[in-house]
């Protein structure tokens, strides 16, 4: 059966989606989670009938998602009449009329509920989405890297002093294109929940910005750390590989393709071996439909894009397999197999499809070892092996050759800018440590 005919179920019922610790979607750590929706009375003006006045009430649609509450004139519009972040709110309310009273810094709305048990409801996840601010639980300390939709800090916790990468994504730079790559990103990102995959722990919204608190990777990009190790093995290549398609099986199993595998989101846990390497910055990834079961946009960084992203008019998830392939090539070679300055070129040499593998690059490296990456770069689709296969094959199940690959990643680490010092909560020996280390790297 052709991949692209296969039925979502299909993909949803693969075994690595189903194993590896993956569970049921993160619970957040300070952040609210509430959700409700349902019509409560808005308080509006007093009417003068008789010579007597009368308080009219409006009926509204008020829909509550974590922090946000959005107020609708009508269950079915499409636009609310207005929307607030709650965190910035005080929450009163007057039991004896069934009111409730949101106090924001420029205005002030009134509602009434129809019943106790409503109003009770309404009142506790209203103030349960009022308490908190990213700031009440963590310190930003220090400046991490540039994004392409924001700034990443280095955060620490408080209370517990753990320490946590926070994306801040500001709401007024944020354009119609990028707004729906950062809903998808967040989407996803409160659905997935994998050892393989960096976590969200919370979501923080304020008037001007996005807070995502996100698991921090003190080993930071995989191919800059393996930079500095200058040598490796095959065994320890495959258990890195291994981890990156695992990742992309659990992705695949619940029908979200990446769309951006490359070495910049592969990020690993550690400075120092054993460490776990996990899939990260879901800004430009999608999920399948359940009918259609394709996707269409041109997204990606050329790279690591295949062949039928460039050309076809549609294509899966197996876009994500060649990109695996691409970087398991540069992994054991230390050069990329479509390698030109130029972005057009680049894209005619993957459309041409002819990958060739020099035997001054992969003599010292297994037939298995080029066996898979062969079969994650066929130029068919259908030809080309899932992350679940490429799990199975005899390179990721068995032992791997124990002896150094000679290599050179060097010519494919990223630039790194220095951590700067933000707020207090991290001493300044810690920030010196991390400078003085990412320094070493780059002089290297």
């Amino acid at each position: 059966m052709s991949s692209a005919a296969r039925p979502s179920s299909e993909r949803r019922g693969s075994v690595e989606g189903r194993r590896n610790g993956a569970g049921s979607p993160p619970t957040m750590r300070y952040s609210s989670t509430s959700k409700k929706s349902g019509m409560l009375l808005k308080r509006g003006k007093f009417l003068h009938r008789d010579g007597v006045f009368l308080l009219h009430k409006k009926s509204r649609y008020l829909v509550l998602e974590g922090p946000k509450l959005s107020c609708y004139k009508k269950k079915d519009d499409e636009y609310p009449e207005y929307e607030v972040t709650l965190p910035q709110a005080t929450i009163e309310s007057d039991p004896s009329t069934l009111e409730i009273v949101i106090i924001l810094p420029h205005r002030t709305e009134n509602y009434f509920a129809e019943n106790v048990a409503d109003f009770n409801e309404w009142l506790e996840l209203l103030k349960q989405a009022s308490r908190s601010t990213i700031r009440d639980h963590y310190a930003l300390v220090a400046v991490l890297g540039e994004g392409h939709f924001g700034r990443v800090y280095l955060g620490k916790d408080r209370q517990t002093f753990e320490r946590f990468a926070v994306k801040v994504l500001r709401k007024s730079t944020t354009k119609t294109r990028s707004h729906l790559h950062i809903q998808r990103e967040l989407e996803i990102l409160r659905r997935v929940n994998h050892p393989n995959i960096v976590r969200l722990y919370d979501l923080f919204v304020d008037d001007q910005k996005l807070y995502f608190v996100l698991e921090y990777m003190s080993g930071g990009a995989l191919f800059d750390l393996l930079a500095e190790h200058k040598t490796f093995s095959e065994e320890l290549a495959s258990s890195m590989v291994r981890d990156i398609l695992r990742g992309l099986a659990y992705l695949h199993a619940h029908n979200i393709v990446h769309r951006d595998l490359k070495p910049d989101n592969i990020l690993c846990s550690s400075s120092e071996w054993p460490f776990q390497v996990k899939l990260a910055d879901f800004g430009l990834s999608n999920m399948l439909d359940e009918v259609d079961d394709s996707l269409q946009s041109k997204v990606g960084t050329p790279l690591y894009c295949s062949p039928e992203l460039l050309m076809a008019s549609s294509y899966n998830e197996k876009i994500d397999c060649w990109a695996a392939g691409i970087l398991m090539y540069e992994l054991l070679t230390g050069t990329r197999p479509f390698n030109h300055p130029d972005s057009k070129t680049v894209i005619n040499m993957i459309v041409e499809g002819n990958i060739r593998y020099p035997e001054h690059l992969w003599s010292g490296i297994s037939v298995e070892a080029m066996h898979l990456v062969k079969c994650l770069l066929k130029r068919n689709p259908e030809e080309r092996l899932s992350a679940d296969e490429a799990l199975r094959h005899p390179w990721i199940i068995n032992r791997s050759n124990p002896e150094p690959i000679r290599n050179d990643l060097t010519r494919l680490r990223t630039p790194r800018m220095p951590i700067a010092p933000l707020d207090a909560g991290v001493t300044d020996e810690e920030i010196q440590r991390v400078n003085e280390m990412r320094s070493r790297r780059s002089a290297r």
